[in-house]
């Protein structure tokens, strides 16, 4: 073995990890499917002409691809198996707890140490304090690479044995991430069609974190011991909020299907009698299919 790492995918999430752990002093060996995007680690790293060869530098492989279906199409090659085999993977690739499951069970099947991790930052993030990069898996795998890869974030850390944990953190934070997104898109179609500043409206975004990050403080309590009552603001009063925005979306002809969703996701706990406790009840709604 020649480098302390090897790194296989490097698109612009790939690049951005495999930097960083060059940054951090580690030696690296790296492999991409397509050979033109390792150019640019040319005399930074090893470059390998195949993923067997890379995985054979390295007693720690770390891969980020598209998917873990991409992923497996580089796994599943005989060559391969037989150089991770003994060896630790780290797979870091997009997917879902589930996928992570099916690739630790495939691991073990080979003798290969399996660890997931899950990346919630943009590419120019990576090794910031900010960025947040978990793992999961057998603690008794990862810890002889903690060092090493915990150098990708200052929030960087482990999550717990189950090997789908990281993924699913990485789904729910996602998951808050993009409602926001659509909220803030949304918001931004109802100001310019009520003719109001756009430029405003963001820099009022600022000033409501502190109501959100507020609301997940006292929401944790009351979801773990699935206890709801307060004296701040109803889900009753929510719900009207809401159906206020469904009208001035419709008023206005915008598309409503934010509006509409969180109408209906409110309207639940509202309709089966629980409309005086406070919002983290719409959390019992989220436990069975919605109809």
């Amino acid at each position: 073995m020649s480098t302390d790492l090897t790194f296989i995918g490097l698109g612009r999430m790939g690049s951005a990890l495999a930097e960083c752990f060059i940054r951090s002093g580690k030696s690296l060996t790296v492999f991409n499917r397509s050979p033109d995007k390792t150019t640019q680690f040319e005399g930074e790293a090893r470059i390998a002409t195949s993923a067997a060869e890379a995985c054979a530098q390295s007693p720690l492989t770390v891969m980020c691809v598209s998917n873990y279906e991409a992923a497996q199409s580089i796994l599943d090659d005989q060559e391969v198996i037989a150089a991770l085999k003994g060896r630790t993977l780290v797979q870091m690739s997009s997917g879902s707890p589930e996928d992570a499951r099916r690739s630790e069970s495939w691991a073990q099947s080979h003798g290969i140490a399996y660890i997931d991790g899950a990346i919630v930052s943009y590419p120019a993030g990576v090794g910031t304090d900010g960025a947040i990069v978990m793992f999961s898996g057998d603690k008794t795998h990862f810890e002889p690479h903690s060092e090493t890869l915990l150098v990708l974030g200052g929030r960087s850390r482990y999550v717990g044995r189950p090997v789908g944990a990281a993924s699913a953190l990485d789904c729910a934070l996602l998951e808050f991430m993009y409602a926001s997104f659509a909220g803030m898109y949304h918001g931004v179609a109802l100001c310019k069609a009520e003719g109001y500043s756009v430029d405003d409206y963001f820099e009022s975004l600022v000033d409501i974190y502190p109501l959100v990050s507020g609301t997940a403080i006292t929401s944790a309590p009351m979801i773990k011991n699935r206890n709801y009552g307060g004296d701040q603001a109803s889900t009753a009063v929510h719900h009207a909020a809401i159906v206020n925005i469904q009208r001035a979306s419709k008023d206005r002809k915008l598309a409503s299907e934010l509006p509409d969703a969180l109408v209906k996701m409110f309207g639940r706990p509202v309709a089966r009698g629980s409309g005086e406790d406070e919002a983290p009840v719409v959390f019992e709604d989220q436990l069975k299919p919605s109809d």
